[in-house]
């Protein structure tokens, strides 16, 4: 059996899920047990820590498993994991797993708020790959309320017609709450003026 468009790691995440009830990223838990480790020397420290790195390498081991057995390898760039967990969306709509969707945004939310703009401009054009409603609409949820953040401002321009027009969008149907005459330049022409004192007559 094959997957031939799914990737082993975000199909092993899916499995973690399904054992453990939770999405972790191990690259950060196993480096930071690894600080840890080499940080204490008490034996009982040590004890804990080994239990915590068996537990954590159960799950590897699960992923790995899975996927070499049942995923093809997709040989690219390792993906940051905000976009592992919105692929992991994408499986959980495969499989038809509503809860594993629900978890994955509880995850990848906050990890996209804070994002940088590459790494959310990658999310962002996965989400728009396919038919994601819940996954599109959160991205561009994201993207036009961050508006104030500077790390948008290399990619804003890389963005496709589709994303830029479901944040046009999402901005017109805020900012339609305020009353037309309250907008000075509604009503006084001046403000679109041409700046210079040249004139014809």
């Amino acid at each position: 059996m094959k997957l031939d468009d799914v990737d082993g790691d975000v199909f092993g995440l899916m499995v973690s899920w399904i054992y453990y009830q939770e999405i972790k990223n191990e690259d950060i838990e196993i480096k930071a047990q690894a600080e840890a480790g080499s940080s204490f020397s008490s034996n009982a420290k040590v004890q804990s820590n080994t239990n915590k790195n068996l537990s954590t390498n159960s799950r590897l081991i699960v992923r790995a498993s899975v996927s070499t057995l049942f995923v093809s390898p997709i040989k690219a760039q390792k993906m940051t994991f905000q976009l592992r967990v919105a692929k992991l969306w994408v499986l959980g709509q495969i499989f038809l797993i509503p809860d594993l969707q629900n978890e994955a945004v509880k995850k990848l939310l906050p990890l996209l708020v804070l994002s940088p703009g590459k790494d959310l401009k990658d999310v962002v054009e996965y989400a728009y790959s396919g038919e994601y409603d819940e996954l599109r609409m959160l991205a561009a949820e994201v993207l036009a309320f961050s508006g104030w953040d500077s790390r948008l401002d290399d990619i804003l321009e890389q963005l496709s017609q589709p994303v830029l027009a479901d944040v046009t969008k999402l901005l017109r149907k805020l900012y339609s709450k305020v009353v037309w005459s309250h907008r000075p330049s509604l009503t006084k022409p001046e403000f679109f003026f041409v700046a210079g004192k040249g004139s014809l007559s």
